[in-house]
Formats: structure tokens, C-alpha cells, sequence
């Protein structure tokens, strides 16, 4: 079995993120888009992206530039283990990149995972984020990092019913988000020596039932109920779609 990891289309990488990976979704922004071939079949991409936030280089002291986010491993059946794709992965995009630095990821633990391709490819473990909301629009739930009239065109939909952007919102469904378990990798040695001054032991199955436990006691109290103008949608806090390979 030969294993290629190379550059491929928008085109190749959304058919896999849509098809093989759990959230069945496409990263804003631009994206760095690896395919991943085994013995001339397509199995799937790695995705990288600038990130969520502009402030996740400060973290690291470092550019913008510098920093980028793992954001998307969308694969189909393989033989070639996660860690072994996600490797090359990164050596390639480090080649082509070379003013790079940081990579950092994020294992959701709503959707149980812990990180493990990241603890056995020996990334860094830098804690947990922060818990956020996410509503439920056009079929999906969405966070409120999102929900933007900028990305999602709500403002238009609160102007033709006359009512603001924040009273559209406050009428949507929500529900607390999960924390994420928070990674990064190194790519060169100074970068290294800091986050090996950084680094948190690894969390444990103990440290995500934690959290899972956490997600369902806010959602639970009177300020982490859902609300809604209407009926919510089935099993909105269903989390078991077995798609994704993260964590």
C-alpha cells in the first residue's frame, strides 16, 4: 500500500468533509487542502485553516501568520494509521509553509472525543476552552461565533421581519456548547522548549466524562434551557454520529 498526501481541489476536500467527517461541514476562511491518496484511491483530506480567532497567536507570541489551525480529518476506510496521514500531512504543509510555527487543534468533547491521535502523535495539551452557545438555524446548530450576519445572512432575515439582529437571536433555539480539549505542535525547536514550558498532562476518559457531565448540568438549569418560538428539533442534544476522526 503506497500513501500519497498532496494538494487537492476545494472540490475533493468538501466531498470529504461532507461525507467523513462528523460535522458534515466546509471551514470558512482560507484553507490549506491535503488529499489523502492509498495506492491511487482517494480516502479523504486534512484541512488546515488561518483559525477561529486572530488572537491565537498571542498565546504562542507569535504572528498571526505563524499560527495556523488542524481543523478538518475527513477520512474514509484506510489502512494507514490516523497518526501516520496526520504526520505527513504536516510535514508537507511545513514545507510549503515555512514561516509556520504552531499548529493548534481541538478535540470536542461533545462529541466524545479526548484527543487521542493528538496524545499519540505527541502534540501538547494546553487545557480546555471556554463553554459557549450555539443555536439551532436552517436545520443546524450553529455557534454564536457563527451566527454572524456576515456569514450566515440573518441580518437580512431580521430586516424583511422588521425586527433587530438580537431579537432574531434571542427567538432561535440554543443550548450550551461543549468545551473543547485544546492542542498544539510544534515546528521548531524554540517554539518546542515553550510549549513543553506550557503543556498540561493529557486528559483522561475521567477528565471528558467531567466534562460531558458539566454540558448536561448547564443545560439543565434555568439560564441553559433551551428557548424557542416553536417546537425544538428531534434530539437536539444527540451526539452520536460516529462520522469524524478527531480524537
Amino acid at each position: 500500500m503506497s500513501l500519497l498526501i498532496d494538494f487537492c481541489s476545494h472540490a475533493a476536500a468538501k466531498h470529504a468533509m461532507r461525507r467523513w467527517h462528523y460535522s458534515e461541514m466546509t471551514p470558512i476562511g482560507r484553507l490549506v487542502k491535503l488529499g489523502v491518496w492509498e495506492s491511487g484511491k482517494f480516502v479523504g483530506a486534512v484541512v488546515f485553516a488561518r483559525g477561529g480567532s486572530s488572537s491565537y497567536g498571542v498565546r504562542f507570541g507569535v504572528d498571526q501568520t505563524e499560527v495556523c489551525e488542524l481543523v478538518r480529518i475527513a477520512l474514509d476506510n484506510h489502512i494507514a494509521p490516523v497518526t501516520q496521514i496526520m504526520a505527513e500531512a504536516i510535514r508537507k504543509l511545513k514545507e510549503t509553509s515555512p514561516g509556520l510555527r504552531v499548529i493548534i487543534s481541538f478535540a470536542d468533547t461533545g462529541q466524545g472525543h479526548m484527543g487521542v491521535i493528538y496524545q499519540a502523535g505527541n502534540w501538547m495539551y494546553l487545557g480546555v476552552t471556554s463553554a459557549g452557545k450555539e443555536y439551532f438555524l436552517r436545520g443546524k446548530w450553529t455557534h454564536e461565533r457563527t451566527l454572524s450576519g456576515k456569514t450566515m445572512g440573518i441580518d437580512r432575515v431580521a430586516s424583511r421581519e422588521g425586527v433587530t439582529f438580537k431579537a432574531l437571536r434571542s427567538s432561535l433555539i440554543s443550548r450550551p456548547t461543549s468545551v473543547k480539549f485544546r492542542y498544539a505542535y510544534p515546528l521548531d525547536r524554540q517554539m518546542r522548549r515553550k510549549l513543553n514550558r506550557m503543556a498540561l498532562p493529557y486528559p483522561t476518559a475521567n477528565d471528558l466524562a467531567a466534562e460531558v457531565s458539566k454540558v448536561r448540568h448547564r443545560a439543565s438549569t434555568p439560564e441553559g434551557q433551551v428557548r424557542s418560538l416553536g417546537a425544538a428539533p428531534e434530539d437536539p442534544m444527540d451526539t452520536s454520529n460516529p462520522k469524524g476522526t478527531h480524537g
